[in-house]
C-alpha cells in the first residue's frame, strides 16, 4: 500500500502528456494551449476614433478656432486619407481611422452643425476620444502563453489576434464501468434491493469541467464475463474507469480482470480515507484508474486522483492547488492513513478564511459531499486539531 504522496508520483511518472490537436477558433474555449498565442497584427492597426463626432486639429481649438469646415465622413471599414487643415474638420464615427492631421476628435453632442459647418457649443480641455494604433496590443507581443486554458474572453483576443485555428492540448477521453447487482439507471422503479447508479452522470460530469470527455459510460452486473465483456466493447477511451469491484468481497474482480486484458498494474491500494481500494494499471494504449463503489469515496478518489490524471494528460503538471484556512472547530487526531474530510470554506467578517467540516463523513453519503466545497486534508497519525489551527484544503 502506497501514499497520497506516492500515487500522485506513480501517476505523473506513468501518464503520457502533451499530445497535441488543432482545433478552430469556435471550439477552443475551455481547450488548453500547446504554443503560445503572439500578436499577428496591433490593435488597433491605426489610430481610431473612440467616439462618434468630428475630427478636427485640436492646436487650431487651442488657438481660438470654434467653427469648422466639414470635408468629408469616414466610417469604421473606410478610410479618409485626405490631411485637414486648421479650419477643416472630418465627420467620423466610432472606430473609424483618423484622418491625416487629425489629433482630437468633438464629441457630436459637443457641437452644432449647419450644411457643411460646425460650431464648438463647449469648451474642449485636451485632446481626446483617439485610441493610439498599438493601443490593445502590438505585433508580436506575446498573448497568452503555454498551458493557458482559454477562457471566452480569451478567445475574444486571440481572434483580435488574427487566428482561425489553434494548437492545443488533446482532451483525454474517459469511459466508466460501474458494476453491481444492486445499481440501475435512475428513475425507475426500484426493487427492494436496488439503488440508483449515482455516479456515472457525476463522474462524467467531473470529467467534462476538468477538460476531458466522457466518451461512454455503462453498468454491468456482478459477473466477470459480462464485466470483461463490457471494458473489450467500450469505445475508445484513453483512461478506463471502473467503479467498484475493487475491495476484497467475493465480487471484486475489477483488477483482475484488466490484468487479463494485459494491464499491468502500478499501485493497488493507497493509505488513503475514504478510498483505500483505489488502483491504477496501464497497457502499451490505456491507463484505467480504479475507483471505489462508494459514493463519496468514488468522488474524493476522482478528485484526488482522476483530476491529476487527467491533468498530466493535457500537459500540465499533476499537482494540486492547495488552499490554508483556519479551523473553525477542533478535530481529534487522525488515524493510521491520510485522510480527506468533506467540509465547507468560508470567508468570516475579519477576512479569514475559515472551514467547518461534515460530522457525517460516511463514504455512502452523497448528500455531505453535495454541501461541501472542499476536502480537509489529515496527514497520517496527525496530532490533534484545536479552532484556529492551519489546515490544508483542496477545493471542490
Amino acid at each position: 500500500m502506497i501514499s497520497v504522496q506516492q500515487a500522485w508520483d506513480e501517476i505523473a511518472r506513468v501518464a503520457p502528456s502533451g499530445k497535441i490537436d488543432t482545433v478552430a477558433l469556435s471550439d477552443a474555449a475551455g481547450r488548453i494551449l500547446a504554443e503560445p498565442i503572439l500578436a499577428q497584427r496591433s490593435q488597433p492597426p491605426r489610430d481610431v476614433s473612440a467616439m462618434d463626432g468630428y475630427g478636427v486639429r485640436f492646436e487650431a481649438i487651442a488657438e481660438g478656432q470654434t467653427q469648422f469646415t466639414v470635408i468629408g465622413e469616414v466610417a469604421a471599414g473606410q478610410v479618409f486619407d485626405t490631411a485637414i487643415t486648421s479650419t477643416q474638420a472630418v465627420r467620423i464615427f466610432t472606430g473609424a481611422p483618423v484622418s491625416p492631421g487629425v489629433t482630437h476628435v468633438i464629441l457630436q453632442e459637443d457641437t452644432e452643425r449647419d450644411g457643411d459647418r460646425i460650431q464648438l457649443t463647449q469648451p474642449q480641455d485636451k485632446p481626446s476620444h483617439i485610441r493610439k494604433a498599438g493601443q490593445d496590443f502590438k505585433a508580436g507581443e506575446l498573448l497568452l502563453p503555454v498551458g493557458k486554458r482559454l477562457s471566452p474572453a480569451d478567445v475574444a483576443l486571440i481572434a483580435n489576434a488574427n487566428y482561425a485555428k489553434l494548437a492545443v492540448l488533446t482532451k483525454p477521453r474517459v469511459a466508466f464501468i460501474a458494476s453491481g447487482d444492486e445499481i440501475v439507471a435512475p428513475g425507475q422503479a426500484l426493487g427492494a434491493a436496488q439503488i440508483p447508479d449515482s455516479l456515472s452522470a457525476a463522474l462524467a460530469a467531473m470529467v467534462e469541467i476538468w477538460g476531458g470527455t466522457c466518451v461512454a459510460g455503462c453498468r454491468t452486473p456482478d459477473d466477470r464475463a459480462r464485466f470483461a465483456e463490457a471494458v473489450q466493447s467500450l469505445p475508445e477511451a484513453d483512461i478506463l474507469v471502473p467503479i467498484g469491484g475493487a475491495s476484497v468481497g467475493d465480487y471484486d474482480y475489477a483488477k483482475q480482470v484488466f490484468y487479463g486484458l494485459g494491464f499491468t498494474p502500478v499501485f493497488e491500494k493507497i493509505a488513503v480515507k475514504p478510498g483505500k481500494p483505489c488502483w491504477f494499471a496501464k497497457s502499451d494504449t490505456h491507463l484505467a484508474l480504479g475507483l471505489p463503489g462508494n459514493p463519496s469515496s468514488a468522488m474524493v478518489t476522482a478528485r484526488l486522483f482522476l483530476q491529476p490524471l487527467m491533468a498530466q494528460w493535457m500537459g500540465a503538471a499533476a499537482s494540486q492547488d492547495w488552499m490554508t484556512a483556519r479551523l473553525s472547530h477542533a478535530l481529534a487526531a487522525n488515524g493510521a492513513r491520510e485522510t480527506y474530510l468533506r467540509g465547507t470554506w468560508k470567508i468570516d467578517e475579519n477576512g479569514v478564511l475559515r472551514v467547518q467540516t461534515s460530522p457525517r463523513q460516511d463514504s455512502a453519503l452523497t448528500q455531505v459531499f453535495a454541501q461541501a466545497n472542499c476536502l480537509l486534508r489529515r496527514e497520517a497519525h496527525g496530532p490533534g486539531l484545536e479552532i484556529d489551527d492551519k489546515v490544508e484544503l483542496l477545493p471542490l
